[in-house]
């Protein structure tokens, strides 16, 4: 059979059964493809809520359904007065949550069910990506899958595939902007518009992507094009990004009155000690990265074998990951408020997945020990995400102990009133004291309450549970299921 590597761009159309052979090989990528993608959002599916229960969620949902139902972006209900009238959130995860309000009218459900679907099909998106840039670096069918289904599962995103957070949609953008990165390696002509119109993705998300993601996406970009060729990469990043720096502008205008003015501005406040942020996002037993995510541990034992290929793209990696530790160390913030997990790194550490990809390449030729510590990781992060996104953090040891402290029962009329609550070096220490509190380790407790079943608040595992949610749930995981063994059974074939 005639195959088309993924790292050699083909001279011209392939002809004749040339053509036969290179659709084949991309049709198994199709299949396994939306297979894994399938399995993921049936599992996100399956942990996902009907009603909103995060003030993010519920102000990005509001101006979601603003935009269906009133053509209007004004917030009418805001509990912390932070985003009134306008929210300074970016648009681009209220316009993900549309879709589901709109399948949610048709199907007579609620529109706080359908802004909760949002990120389950984001996290199937999100692996599906995954998928194709394990493809475009030169992986096996088996790499790919499992490469990716780790990334979908165990790489932080799975908590918040059942809330209403935009950290899935941000990690799928960082995610698309890898795969730019790579095709420019390759020297393939949509690269840098796939890279462009990423780095403009991640901001419309979130602002800060401008400082977080955008220039370690474009800087790589120009790194990585001919040095013949570097103007002719900025102008087709910059034609990929434009459609969503319109967006922005306007949106910004919309809410501020000028294209450049952004919301973050009153509410960020960089006075919080940088060591201690940097144990807290990182080690810490309430938002430490290694804790909530130990296969973190594995991408950084195959980065040095992905730096002797391919620099540029692993420094961009690691920088995605390392820049938001250094920024949001000293943010009075540094927590993320509600979630679980260091929510503000893990957006980016689905781009780690460059030194899981040389580790299951070197998988069985690794020792019994090293396999087994390598599936215990894998196994045990998947299984942290799950605990995380099926239980009620808000209920936990953790939580519980910050909602009982008197410093935060002061009511809050104004933003200014707010972030001089929480601001004050009081009320993070206060916060510190229970973040780095191991008697309040939320993952032992909410691991128990997910076996005694206590505080779940996924409703397919609730009891009486959603019988709806838990066979949809199946359905996706059977199709994707389906999707997987078909495109590996022809795989085999298309080998013998």
């Amino acid at each position: 059979m005639t195959t088309v590597s993924s790292r050699t761009k083909p001279a011209g159309h392939p002809r004749g059964s040339a053509v036969a052979g290179w659709w084949r090989d991309r049709s198994l990528d199709v299949s396994c493809g939306v297979g894994i993608s399938l399995v993921v959002s049936g599992v996100a599916f399956l942990l996902s809520r009907t009603s909103i229960d995060n003030y993010d969620g519920l102000i990005m949902g509001q101006v979601a359904t603003g935009v269906v139902d009133r053509h209007s972006i004004i917030v009418l209900f805001d509990a912390y007065h932070l985003n009134t009238p306008h929210s300074f959130y970016g648009i681009g995860m209220s316009l993900l949550m549309i879709p589901g309000i709109l399948v949610a009218k048709v199907l007579g459900m609620s529109e706080a069910a359908g802004i909760m679907l949002t990120n389950s099909w984001l996290l199937g998106l999100l692996t599906g990506a995954a998928f194709v840039w394990c493809r475009l670096r030169d992986c096996s069918l088996k790499v790919s899958a499992v490469v990716s289904l780790v990334v979908g599962l165990g790489a932080g995103m799975l908590p918040f595939a059942s809330t209403g957070f935009a950290e899935v949609a941000l990690a799928t953008a960082t995610i698309v902007g890898m795969i730019g990165l790579s095709a420019t390696s390759l020297r393939w002509a949509w690269g840098p518009l796939v890279i462009g119109a990423a780095a403009g993705a991640a901001i419309v998300v979130r602002d800060d992507s401008a400082l977080l993601v955008a220039p370690w996406l474009i800087g790589g970009g120009l790194l990585l094009g001919p040095s013949g060729w570097r103007l002719g990469v900025l102008v087709r990043m910059v034609l990929g990004g434009f459609p969503f720096l319109a967006l922005w502008t306007w949106y910004n205008a919309a809410r501020y009155g000028l294209p450049w003015n952004f919301g973050y501005g009153g509410v960020l406040r960089f006075n919080h000690s940088f060591l201690a942020g940097v144990y807290g996002l990182v080690l810490s037993p309430g938002k430490g990265l290694i804790l909530y995510v130990p296969v973190v541990v594995v991408t950084v034992c195959g980065l040095p074998a992905a730096w002797r290929p391919e620099r540029v793209i692993t420094a961009v990696a690691v920088l995605l990951v390392l820049s938001r530790i250094v920024f949001f160390a000293p943010y009075w913030g540094w927590y993320a408020g509600g979630g679980f997990g260091p929510r503000y790194v893990l957006p980016a550490v689905p781009a780690l997945g460059i030194g899981l990809m040389e580790v299951a390449r070197r998988f069985r030729q690794s020792g019994l020990v090293l396999q087994f510590v390598t599936v215990a990781l894998v196994g045990l992060s998947i299984f942290i995400g799950l605990v995380g996104g099926a239980v009620d953090y808000q209920a936990d040891s953790l939580y519980t102990a910050l909602g009982s402290e008197a410093a935060f029962h002061k009511p809050t009329t104004t933003t200014h009133e707010f972030l001089t609550l929480y601001e004050a070096k009081l009320s993070q220490s206060i916060v510190d004291h229970h973040m780095f509190a191991w008697s309040e380790f939320p993952i032992t407790g909410e691991s128990s309450d997910f076996f005694q079943r206590r505080d779940i608040v996924s409703d397919a595992l609730k009891r009486p549970s959603d019988n709806v949610r838990g066979i949809g749930s199946v359905c996706l995981v059977a199709l994707g299921s389906i999707a997987l063994f078909t495109g590996h059974r022809r795989s085999r074939r298309s080998i013998t």
